[in-house]
């Protein structure tokens, strides 16, 4: 099977191509050298390559709506059989978010996996709340939590199974919510890095957690029951330096 791969420069496309790479043929866009929110670039290179299936990892500029909407319209005309979205919630790309899966549903080759928190190897502290707290126990032995939070994690690991499994099953036509059954605490995360080191401690200031909804899971369980996520103990210690 052939790929196209776009938005590849996030943690967890590099993720996906390492895994892959010898599994599948992979042509990746590069946004230096063409307007890729234009269709004739895409065009052109659908005219050199020829591709089995898209992937599209939608990253937080506000570009990405016309770049999906190109990939899609190319892909449908040049008869390509599958095409798997990932999709990142956040406040940055709320447009995207609630567009792109009315997409995918429309057309017959789309897949989508919406995920939440990532967390895994590649992070910035800065902007992952599991990146921060490895980093700040590794560095100081201790963490202090502010206000504690439910969060609904994804392993970067699981989340490129997942992809996987979408490319390998066209009759997976829907947007799935690529999350565990439950919610895991922010002060749960800490004291699973914590369990790695000797004393380590882990404060938490705020212990009252908001009610917030965590993503049903149900309708990708229903398609790939068998599809295990990793446990939380298991995937902190894989990612600690």
């Amino acid at each position: 099977m052939n790929l196209l791969l776009a938005g590849t420069e996030s943690p967890l496309a590099k993720a996906f191509i390492k895994t892959y790479k010898s599994t599948y043929g992979m042509v990746a866009l590069d946004p230096n050298l063409a307007d890729f929110t234009q269709v004739a670039p895409i065009k052109d290179v659908f005219a050199t390559y020829s591709f089995d299936a898209v992937v599209y990892f939608a990253d937080s500029q506000s570009k990405n709506l016309s770049l999906f909407k190109n990939l899609q319209y190319v892909a449908l005309l040049k008869g390509v059989r599958r095409m798997v979205t990932c999709i990142e919630i956040n406040e940055e790309i709320g447009t995207f978010n609630q567009l792109i899966p009315s997409l995918i549903e429309k057309d017959s080759i789309g897949a989508g996996l919406k995920w939440y928190q990532l967390y895994g190897k590649g992070l910035k502290p800065k902007t992952n709340k599991v990146a921060a707290l490895v980093s700040e126990i590794t560095k100081k032995s201790y963490a202090e939590i502010e206000k504690d939070e439910n969060l609904s994690l994804t392993f970067i690991p699981d989340a490129v199974k997942l992809i996987g499994l979408l490319l390998q099953n066209p009759l997976a036509q829907s947007v799935y919510e690529a999350v565990p059954n439950a919610p895991v605490k922010l002060s749960a995360v800490a004291k699973a890095i914590a369990k790695n080191y000797e004393d380590v401690s882990v404060k938490v200031l705020d212990k009252t957690i908001d009610e917030t909804a965590h993503p049903d899971n149900m309708r990708l369980m229903e398609a790939f029951p068998k599809f295990k996520f990793t446990t939380l103990a298991k995937g902190i210690a894989e990612i600690l330096p």
